[in-house]
């Protein structure tokens, strides 16, 4: 818990940071989202 707070990585109380900027491109993030997914994936074992 001490660790996440120093890092600024807890949870957000509302869930959501009320921001938005209209020139990100969600398209990028979608793109190493689902690179991170795939490749993660390959890892799990066949075994399950």
């Amino acid at each position: 818990d001490e660790y996440c707070k120093k890092h600024g990585l807890s949870p957000l109380r509302n869930k959501t940071t009320g921001e938005y900027n209209s020139r990100v491109n969600p398209s990028t993030t979608l793109g190493f989202t689902s690179g991170a997914f795939r490749y993660l994936h390959t890892l799990i074992d066949g075994d399950i």
